[in-house]
C-alpha cells in the first residue's frame, strides 16, 4: 500500500482573533515519489478541527490553540499516516 507522508509548518505569527493560537500548514505527499496528493483529509485527531488538501496537496488548519495534538491525513488509495505536534503560543 502506498504512504502518505504530511508535513506539517507552524505558522510564526498568532492570529489576530486569538492571542495565542497559531495556524498549522503543510503539504501531503506521496512517500516514495514525492508527488504532492490532492483532496486528502486532514484532522487533528480527538477534535472538530481539520481540512482537506488543496489540488496542489497544500492545507490549511486556522487558529489552532496551544497544546499537543495528533494529525492524521488520509486519501484514497493510501494508508494513514498519524504524527505529533506541539503548538505553543
Amino acid at each position: 500500500m502506498r504512504l502518505l507522508f504530511c508535513a506539517i509548518l507552524l505558522a510564526l505569527l498568532p492570529c489576530l482573533a486569538f492571542a495565542q493560537a497559531v495556524d498549522i500548514r503543510g503539504v501531503v505527499s506521496d512517500s516514495s515519489s514525492g508527488e504532492h496528493i490532492p483532496f486528502a483529509n486532514i484532522v487533528l485527531v480527538g477534535t472538530t478541527r481539520g481540512a482537506a488538501s488543496n489540488e496542489f496537496g497544500f492545507y490549511l488548519i486556522p487558529s489552532v490553540p496551544p497544546g499537543t495534538y495528533r494529525i492524521e491525513a488520509s486519501a484514497v488509495g493510501y494508508g494513514k499516516q498519524v504524527q505529533s505536534v506541539e503548538v505553543q503560543g
